[in-house]
């Protein structure tokens, strides 16, 4: 009989979820702390607007979403998700036009390829 409750308790532990780890709270207190120092900067004109556009831009928010999901040991999709950002953010940068159905589609095909590629052969042990 206590063979069995010592069982259940041991299954009745919630498992830890993936946004508890400290991985995931840790990067995003760093995000947090890096977006408030920047914005100040911006605001006291210790940098231009330019660079305060560029790091508050939905392509800096892809970039972080993926380094997010890296921080919880995503690895596909953090790199997949942050490689498009970086992308982007490159062109935005420097001014890059590229047609999204000549190039952005194709290179977000071989990302995902990629990706497929480099999950299967992580799982053989």
């Amino acid at each position: 009989m206590e063979i069995m409750q010592e069982d259940r308790s041991r299954n009745d532990r919630p498992e830890p979820r993936r946004a508890d780890l400290p991985a995931g709270k840790i990067y995003l207190g760093a995000v947090l702390v890096v977006a408030g120092l920047v914005w100040l900067a911006y605001n006291v004109h210790w940098i231009g607007f330019g660079v305060f556009r560029v790091i508050f831009s939905w392509q800096m928010l892809l970039v972080l979403i993926g380094g997010y999901l890296l921080a919880l040991r995503q690895w596909s999709a953090g790199a997949i998700i942050g490689c498009l950002g970086l992308f982007f953010v490159v062109t935005d940068w420097f001014g890059l036009d590229f047609s999204f159905g000549r190039v952005v589609l194709p290179l977000a095909v071989i990302a995902v390829g990629v990706a497929l590629i480099v999950s299967r052969t992580g799982r053989r042990r």
